[in-house]
């Protein structure tokens, strides 16, 4: 079975939508990631954040695409316990991104996966190196539309 990964790298802000904010703040952002689903067969959404990292007023842009295209969603990255409970040391960059592998090894593929643009090259490498085919769609997305994400989602 061909296991194929969609990398799309960007701010953590860019994966987060603020409750009650206006929908064109993040609007770019979820049509980029809806329009991957469908024109790439994405049988599932992971992405390097976890529900711990939302906070109350915050959602996932990219869970919200993956509950409206019917799909699995995954949150790969752990969150404060789950770092203790796998003996991840802050700062760890290197073993938050094998724990974000070692979840995505029992979904169904392919995959799109979101990330900081800083774990794009790594973490294409580590899914590589599992027999993983990586197309990096975007190492560095940003949107000139969104104004919120820089300063208020954090």
């Amino acid at each position: 079975m061909e296991r194929t990964l969609y990398l799309i790298g960007t701010r953590h802000s860019a994966q987060k939508g603020l409750l009650g904010a206006p929908e064109h703040e993040y609007q770019e952002f979820r049509e980029l990631v809806e329009q991957s689903v469908s024109a790439l067969g994405i049988r599932t959404i992971g992405e390097e954040m976890s529900r711990a990292a939302l906070g109350e007023n915050t959602f996932s842009i990219a869970r919200q695409a993956a509950e409206r295209a019917e799909i699995i969603h995954l949150f790969c990255d752990p969150n404060h316990e789950e770092r203790e409970a796998l003996k991840i040391r802050e700062g760890d960059v290197h073993a938050r991104e094998a724990e974000w592998m070692r979840r995505l090894q029992s979904i169904e593929f392919p995959v799109l996966f979101i990330c900081g643009a800083t774990h794009v090259a790594a973490f294409a490498s580590i899914c590589r190196n599992e027999a993983i085919d990586v197309t990096v769609l975007h190492d560095d997305w940003d949107s000139p539309g969104c104004t919120l994400g820089r300063h208020t989602i954090i």
